[in-house]
C-alpha cells in the first residue's frame, strides 16, 4: 500500500501528494494572526509570510530512502479565503504506475537525515 493525498480546493483538484512505501505525508490547515505591535528587525525583508493574518494549506512530507535517509518534499502552500472548502481524499497509489509523476511535482529541498 502507498498512501497518497488528493487535495481539492472548492471542488477542484489542486494537488496529489504521495511518498511511496516509507515516509511521512502531511496536509496541514493553518491560521495565524501576528501581533501588529511586534517590530520588524532592522534590515529584514517583508514577504508573503510577513502578513499580519493568513489562513493556508500546506502539503509536504519526507520520502524514505534506505541509502540516504529521508528527502524533504513540498507539494503545495496555498493561501485560503473565508468560505473556501478544502477536501483531503486519502487514496492508495500502490497500483498507480504513474506514482513517479506524482513525485515529479515535488520541490525537493534535500534535507537528509541519516
Amino acid at each position: 500500500m502507498a498512501i497518497a493525498f488528493e487535495i481539492y480546493l472548492n471542488g477542484e483538484k489542486i494537488c496529489t501528494a504521495g511518498v511511496g512505501r516509507f515516509g511521512v505525508l502531511t496536509a496541514i490547515l493553518g491560521w495565524v494572526k501576528r501581533s501588529p505591535f511586534v517590530e520588524e528587525e532592522e534590515g529584514s525583508e517583508t514577504d508573503i509570510n510577513d502578513r499580519e493574518e493568513e489562513t493556508y494549506i500546506n502539503v509536504s512530507g519526507l520520502i524514505g530512502n534506505d541509502r540516504i535517509g529521508y528527502e524533504s518534499v513540498k507539494w503545495l502552500r496555498q493561501n485560503l479565503d473565508i468560505g473556501d472548502l478544502v477536501t483531503v481524499k486519502v487514496v492508495d497509489k500502490f497500483q498507480d504506475r504513474n506514482l513517479w509523476d506524482v513525485w515529479m511535482y515535488a520541490i525537493i529541498t534535500y534535507n537528509f537525515y541519516i
